[in-house]
């Protein structure tokens, strides 16, 4: 337990541990497959495309209930759909890897 909390607590310009390094590698080629493979079924699964399309009806009624002329409405809905393929594209990150050009958090 110490040696292991020894490793996680290393100073600011000092190099961790390689079987440290090797360790979270192994973890992360592991899981990480795994991980994207359920977000991808959470979000384009069959009830997942059934609920978003509910949730843009009722978008979309709502804001013509609420006096939005249609045209109006069909782009503030067609704004609402979300697109992760879009949100992730290169042009929404800075070099640095911020959101849409800005630092955030």
């Amino acid at each position: 337990m110490a040696e292991r909390r020894k490793r996680y607590n290393f100073k600011e310009g000092e190099i961790p541990d390689p079987e440290w390094i090797a360790e979270i590698l192994v973890t992360v080629r592991k899981e990480v497959p795994g991980l994207l493979r359920d977000i991808i079924n959470i979000l384009y699964s069959e009830q997942s495309a059934k609920n978003m399309g509910k949730a843009v009806g009722v978008y979309y009624k709502t804001l013509q209930a609420n006096g939005i002329p249609k045209d109006v409405a069909l782009e503030m809905t067609k704004g609402y759909v979300f697109d992760l393929g879009r949100m992730f594209s290169k042009k929404n990150f800075d070099i640095n890897g911020h959101f849409g050009g800005h630092q955030h958090g």
